[in-house]
This record gives structure tokens, C-alpha cells and sequence, in this order.
């Protein structure tokens, strides 16, 4: 079976890594400022290496072995979740410290803007609510505390706020490709670049020009300029003149056209 590496799964699995390492570090790290901040606290060594170990494991088999990388959303998912749980297991032999109450506050919050997806963003904040009523029906002092209120006070606003700026993404991405059909249906060659690089091109310049559309994205336009031309196009594109004027191009296999 052939593996997967379109440019989107390639993006995704780079990301499930950034956050691989990030969280296992930052956790692990974690153990250092509590020990020096709060010296006298319940923060075994030996269970928050094994927690960042396990993340860290993920990261370094994702480079050798395959079913870890097909399945690198679910170690990412996995792997907050073991956080999550290291943590409450730590919250509850601190005995509802209020320290923990603010410390529980900052994972949450930052597993939270990981998420991008709304279903495993509930998944999760049911999770945490759940292992929040445990926690306070077994430390009766967070009753009378504001750790229930606040957490779920961010667990709503990270709820909102992703389907907020997941539904900003679908409009975003109907309106490009509301743009692209445009775009591709013009009866002229039309091309569009920045910083002297093609960012988009339509069909009727690849036809023209002898390249594919991917092939045109990243290239410069006076690649697609004849050599005799290229003095003169520079100049007009030094100027931003935008008035329309002929000049003979190049395709791909090194034939000239009027353009």
C-alpha cells in the first residue's frame, strides 16, 4: 500500500510533530519551575518523565515508522490526554492546592487552541469536566473555590471560539474558490504574482505557456518573457505602469508567442 504524502498530509504530520515536541519538553520542564516555585508539593519525577516520555516517543517514531505516522492525530490526541491526566492525578495528591487551581487553568487553556477540530474539542472538555466533578467530589475545599466556574468558563469560550474561526475558515475557503472559478473562466491568460514570484496563474496561461499551473506557481513572470523583451517588460514593471501593450513570450519548450 502506497503511502500517503499529498501536501496536506505532509502539513499535517509536520504540525502533529511541532506539537509532539513542544508538549513533551514544556511538560517536562514543567517539573522544574513547580520544584522551584513550589519546593514542598507532590511532583514525582519518575511519573512526569514517563508521561513526556511517551509524547517524546511519538515524535522520534514518527521518522521510522509508518502506522505511527498515519496515526500521529491519535498519538497527538493520546498524548493530551495522558497530560491531562498526569496532571489531575498530580492536582489531587497536592489536595486542591490553589496553586493547582490556577496551574490546571494554563494546560487546558493551551491543549485547547491545539485543537482544530470542534468534535474532539467537546471530546475533550467533557473529558476535563468529568475528571473535574471526580476531583471535587473527593477534595470537598473545591467546592467553595472558583475552579469549576473557571474551567468552564474557558472550556465555553475555546468551544465558541473555534467554531467561530472554523466557520471564518469555510467562508474564507467558498470565497476563494468561488474566486477561483472566476478566475479559471476568463477567456484571457491571467496571471497573478507577487514579489517578482506567479502566486496563481489560470488554465488558458498554462495552455499557453506549455506549463502546468502548479509548474507556473513560484516562478517569475519575465521566465515567461522572450529573452529580446526582457530589458523593456523589467523597466514597465519597475514603473507599476499598468496600460496594456504586446511583447513576445516564451513557453515551455523554448518556442516564442505574442502576448
Amino acid at each position: 500500500m502506497v503511502e500517503n504524502k499529498s501536501p496536506e498530509r505532509l502539513n499535517e504530520l509536520r504540525q502533529r510533530r511541532l506539537y509532539l515536541v513542544v508538549a513533551g519538553f514544556v511538560y517536562w520542564i514543567w517539573w522544574f519551575g513547580v520544584e522551584a516555585i513550589l519546593p514542598h508539593s507532590f511532583n514525582p519525577f519518575l511519573s512526569r518523565s514517563l508521561v513526556t516520555g511517551t509524547i517524546l516517543s511519538f515524535f522520534v517514531l514518527s521518522y521510522v515508522s509508518r502506522w505511527i505516522r498515519d496515526h500521529i492525530r491519535g498519538c497527538f490526541i493520546f498524548s493530551i490526554y495522558l497530560i491531562t491526566l498526569h496532571y489531575y492525578y498530580l492536582f489531587y495528591n497536592n489536595g486542591g492546592d490553589a496553586n493547582w487551581i490556577i496551574g490546571d487553568y494554563i494546560p487546558i487553556t493551551a491543549i485547547s487552541l491545539c485543537l482544530l477540530s470542534g468534535e474532539v474539542l467537546l471530546t475533550y472538555s467533557i473529558l476535563v469536566m468529568f475528571l473535574s466533578a471526580i476531583l471535587v467530589y473527593f477534595v470537598p475545599s473545591l467546592r467553595f473555590s472558583v475552579f469549576l466556574p473557571g474551567l468552564f468558563t474557558i472550556l465555553i469560550q475555546a468551544n465558541i471560539g473555534l467554531r467561530s474561526r472554523l466557520g471564518l475558515i469555510r467562508t474564507l475557503a467558498e470565497s476563494k474558490a468561488r474566486f477561483q472559478l472566476l478566475f479559471n473562466s476568463a477567456f484571457e491568460g491571467v496571471l497573478v504574482h507577487e514579489n517578482n514570484r506567479i502566486t496563481n496563474a489560470n488554465d488558458i496561461v498554462a495552455q499557453l505557456s506549455g506549463y502546468s499551473p502548479d509548474e507556473l506557481i513560484g516562478k517569475s513572470p519575465l521566465d515567461l518573457i522572450h529573452p529580446s523583451e526582457l530589458v523593456a517588460i523589467a523597466e514597465k514593471m519597475m514603473m507599476d505602469e499598468v496600460a496594456p501593450y504586446e511583447t513576445s513570450g516564451v513557453k515551455k519548450d523554448g518556442t516564442t508567442l505574442d502576448i
